[in-house]
């Protein structure tokens, strides 16, 4: 599938509710999630095919299953995000610990300038599919991709490769997606080679030329983690995330200005933009 970008630089600052600003953060906007459901499907992976994947936690969109696409999450189900206008889907593998299933308490999507400086960030593209993580993999992955800590204060700890133990009860998983794309397809046959990860210096390779917002996931569970946790995929090393977008365009065009290209971080509680 082909989609056009008009790519146009905007540099807009407003006064918005919510908005605190801090030059030291990264400019960015974040949607507060909570989990919606769980269930053996995977529309990126297996479309149309329902239980033929491990088990999901999904937030976001409420009628994400095996059969949904972009067009029937802007049409279908409604949303467990802060902001109405998104409807998009994220799911992550079940998570147990013990031998217990643990919920998310919270899923928080983080939207970031990502250090590109002067690169000229668009909107994602309606309709784009991602994931980041490796399902597969036994070896540990790197860090500032996929990382387990116990969050904040007192018991907070140092990303790792497994879940560390959280006397406190708050286990956080962090997984972040690929924020350059390859400017045509939405979606790839291994779901991955249409969007790629932008360089040291911020930069996106020349496969990729198309700088969006750089996605971030803060998946919270109350729980003290440790050796006994598992996902459904497997081994903690193989933790990942599935991202399907179905923001309103207007809405998340309206963020990206008013947010990251205005150098401010915004905690988004309610849509201002229209489909």
């Amino acid at each position: 599938m082909l989609v056009q970008v008009a790519v146009c630089s905007v540099a807009v600052a407003m006064s918005l509710p919510g908005r605190v600003a801090s030059a030291a953060d990264d400019p960015r906007f974040t949607v507060r999630c909570a989990m919606s459901h769980r269930a053996k499907d995977d529309p990126i992976v297996h479309p149309g095919d329902h239980g033929a994947s491990h088990w999901h936690d999904f937030a976001g969109n409420t009628g994400t299953d095996a059969t949904s696409t972009p067009v029937s999450l802007r049409r279908r189900g409604d949303t467990t995000c802060s902001n109405p206008a998104d409807r998009s889907a994220y799911w992550v593998p079940s998570l147990t610990v013990g031998g217990y299933r643990t919920e998310p308490s919270s899923v928080k999507a983080y939207y970031e300038e990502a250090g590109r400086g002067d690169a000229i960030i668009v909107a994602m593209p309606v309709g784009l599919r991602m994931i980041a993580g490796n399902e597969r993999t036994t070896t540990p992955q790197p860090l500032e991709r996929v990382a387990w800590d116990c969050g904040a204060g007192d018991d907070a700890t140092a990303p790792a490769a497994v879940p560390p133990s959280c006397p406190d009860g708050e286990l956080e998983l962090h997984v972040r997606f690929p924020d350059c794309w390859a400017s045509e397809d939405l979606d790839a046959d291994d779901h991955r080679s249409h969007v790629a990860y932008q360089a040291g210096d911020g930069s996106c390779p020349p496969t990729h030329p198309v700088a969006i917002p750089r996605l971030r996931l803060k998946v919270v569970y109350e729980s003290e983690g440790g050796r006994g946790a598992k996902l459904s995929s497997g081994s903690p090393v193989t933790a990942h995330a599935d991202f399907v977008n179905a923001w309103k365009p207007a809405e998340q065009r309206r963020l990206l200005r008013d947010c990251i290209l205005a150098g401010q971080v915004c905690d988004v509680s309610e849509s201002r933009g229209r489909r």
